[in-house]
C-alpha cells in the first residue's frame, strides 16, 4: 500500500504514523475467543483496541478509523477508564492496512488479525476444512506473535 494515499477521507500519512504509534504502545491487536456455549476453537473475534483515562486520543482514533468508544471501568486511583474498539471485519482490516507501515513493536500481531478478519464471509456460514485450517494457522501466527513482545 502507499503510504501517502489515504483509505479514510481526510486521513493522511500521518495520521496513520501517529495511529500505528499510539496503538503499539496502548493499543492491543486481538483473537478473542468467543464466549457463546457451542463456540469453536477456530471462531474469534479479529478487533483493535485501546484503553485510555484521556478521551481526546480515543477520539481521535474514532475519527481516523471509526468504531466506538465506551466506558471501561475506573482505575484504582478512581479516574474513569475508556475504551475504543474496532471489530467490524472491513473496518479492521482497512485500519491495520493504513498503519501497518508504521507499526514497531506489533506488526506480526497486527497483520495476522487483518488476516484473520480477511476469513469472515457472515454470521451462520459453514467453514470448509481449508478455511478451518488457514484460521487455525493465523491463530497459531498471532500467538506466536504475542509471546515475541
Amino acid at each position: 500500500m502507499d503510504s501517502q494515499q489515504p483509505i479514510y477521507t481526510d486521513s493522511t500519512a500521518f495520521d496513520y504514523a501517529w495511529a500505528a504509534g499510539f496503538l503499539d504502545g496502548e493499543g492491543y491487536f486481538a483473537l478473542a475467543k468467543r464466549t457463546a456455549k457451542y463456540s469453536r476453537p477456530h471462531s474469534r473475534l479479529a478487533h483493535v483496541t485501546a484503553s485510555q483515562i484521556h478521551l481526546r486520543p480515543l477520539e481521535r482514533l474514532q475519527g481516523i478509523f471509526g468504531g466506538k468508544i465506551y466506558t471501561h471501568r475506573k482505575t484504582t486511583g478512581g479516574n474513569q477508564l475508556w475504551c475504543w474498539d474496532l471489530h467490524r471485519p472491513l473496518e479492521v482490516v482497512r485500519c491495520i492496512k493504513a498503519i501497518h507501515p508504521y507499526l514497531v513493536l506489533k506488526p506480526e500481531e497486527a497483520m495476522a488479525v487483518h488476516d484473520y478478519a480477511l476469513t469472515v464471509r457472515g454470521v451462520g456460514r459453514r467453514l470448509s476444512d481449508d478455511q478451518i485450517a488457514e484460521r487455525e494457522s493465523i491463530i497459531v501466527r498471532f500467538d506466536l506473535a504475542r509471546e515475541r513482545i
